[in-house]
């Protein structure tokens, strides 16, 4: 408060970009984050990596400097470098109050970042089902593939996610659809020796004869 009655500038960077907003917001001080909005700082500016102070905040899952942020007009779907959003990095996180903080502030859930991901997809892959719950109800794409074809049930049985993987069949997703090298969803969880991932599977009517582009099927890795 003092420096800021002294007329300190709020929008000056460091040589990295970073503003003294940029680091309120990622140690969490939502007073000092609110003054120096208060005071003219740039509730959008990115640093030299593409991160804006609602990236910081959505990061570390601090949900009171998201909710500063948003309530001052902070865009939620600026990406940093490579495309990652805030709603992305906070649902790869596991920061449910966050998400849904960006979620009331109609953060977009279909945008995609330079690898084709998907904030479902970095909370099926993360095992966050209750994220991936609100991501679906918001809208998002149940069956998106990314780059490499991987889709959000596809990440979910690799990691042996075994309840992403029943919330995704629960909403409709498609269990069969291959990756960019012809492997399924229960290819993966079989390699992975994840037993309950394949129960899942099997229950959500995975195809066990579909082979991959090395004429592998599935039933053949649980061997």
């Amino acid at each position: 408060e003092a420096l800021l009655s002294s007329k300190a500038d709020v929008t000056l960077a460091g040589d990295d970009g970073e503003t003294a907003l940029s680091h309120a917001c990622r140690t969490g001080h939502s007073k000092i984050a609110k003054l120096l909005l208060e005071a003219g700082a740039k509730k959008d500016q990115q640093d030299n990596a593409g991160e804006t102070p609602l990236y910081e905040a959505s990061y570390h899952g601090d949900a009171n400097v998201v909710t500063v942020l948003l309530d001052a007009g902070a865009d939620p779907d600026i990406p940093r470098i490579l495309g990652k959003t805030p709603l992305m990095i906070s649902a790869s996180g596991g920061h449910l109050s966050t998400v849904q903080a960006l979620l009331a502030s109609k953060a977009k859930v279909k945008v995609t970042d330079n690898d084709g991901e998907t904030a479902l997809i970095y909370a099926a892959r993360s095992g966050h089902s209750e994220i991936a719950k609100l991501l679906l109800e918001a809208g998002a794409d149940k069956d998106v593939q990314d780059n490499a074809g991987d889709t959000p049930i596809y990440e979910a049985s690799h990691w042996g996610k075994t309840y992403v993987v029943n919330l995704l069949l629960n909403a409709g997703a498609d269990p069969n659809i291959p990756n960019s090298y012809g492997r399924t969803p229960l290819m993966s969880s079989a390699s992975g020796g994840h037993l309950s991932t394949v129960q899942a599977l099997f229950s959500g009517k995975a195809d066990v004869t579909l082979p991959d582009k090395k004429m592998l099927l599935g039933l053949v890795t649980l061997k």
